[in-house]
């Protein structure tokens, strides 16, 4: 073990490592908010929000952030295994034509950017619902603009890697956070959405979609389509119908004749 190690160190670390992940998450959480307050044709001066009820919104986009670095250690994973642990400088010199198995190395990366531009271009050309607003791929696009941008050799001299690193990953995070609570508030918009029995102080019962549940009260879409904020005070029961999802396997779910009970 190190000298220089103590626990008073590795408490001031770790302290040091929470606050930072805290303000990431409490500005990642605004930045949803306004994503999804602007689809809605709302801003924050339109909704009686507080500080927890944005807090309170990391619980919807914590399994997004989870299922990305789920996926990325998994492929990094694989990828390791199946490269035998060697680097890309390494892999790159053990072959008879470097130069060829970088350009083929990087094909599936520049596939993914073209189709990511080429959605982007297909969505301002003609719009929803034959391309919606992808997340996903308003960030890779920017990921390769911004790559392509800073690629000469002048600007990589006078910039130092760690201001054209953030320069590409902050905006691609912001991008991310924004379209997702954009997207969620179409969703909840849609006709399909889920909706949610309402019964208020006077015992009138109305079918509504439930947009968010805020410190002050509950912001829901009637069945006229409008967007009405109820506090708590004129709240009495909220029932949202329980559904029971399980997961059938691909010949139960094809085929129900060998699994009686899928019907």
């Amino acid at each position: 073990m190190p000298e220089s190690f103590s626990v008073d160190n590795l408490a001031e670390s770790v302290g040091k490592i929470l606050a930072v992940a805290g303000s990431v998450s409490f500005t990642a959480s605004i930045i949803y908010d306004l994503g999804f307050y602007h689809r809605l044709g709302l801003s924050f001066l339109d909704v009686p929000s507080v500080l927890s009820d944005h807090v309170r919104s990391g619980l919807l986009w914590f399994p997004m952030v989870i299922t990305i670095l789920g996926c990325g250690l998994f492929f990094e994973m694989l990828c390791q295994r199946l490269e035998q642990g060697m680097t890309e400088q390494e892999i790159l010199q053990s072959t008879s034509n470097p130069a060829r198995t970088k350009t083929m190395r990087n094909k599936p990366l520049r596939f993914i950017g073209y189709i990511s531009i080429l959605q982007i271009i297909l969505y301002f050309l003609i719009g929803e619902p034959l391309f919606t607003l992808n997340p996903y791929m308003f960030s890779i696009a920017w990921i390769v603009f911004s790559i392509w941008a800073q690629d000469h050799p002048r600007l990589i001299v006078r910039r130092p890697f760690v201001v054209r690193f953030l320069a590409t990953l902050l905006p691609a995070i912001a991008i991310l956070f924004y379209l997702t609570g954009n997207t969620e508030a179409a969703r909840l918009f849609d006709k399909s959405a889920p909706t949610t029995q309402l019964t208020n102080s006077s015992d009138a019962v109305e079918s509504v979609v439930l947009l968010r549940q805020l410190d002050k009260g509950i912001l829901v879409r009637t069945s006229n389509g409008s967007i009405t904020f109820n506090p708590w005070e004129e709240v009495k029961k909220i029932e949202s119908p329980g559904k029971y999802n399980s997961t059938h396997g691909i010949l139960c779910s094809r085929f129900s004749i060998i699994c009686p009970s899928v019907r």
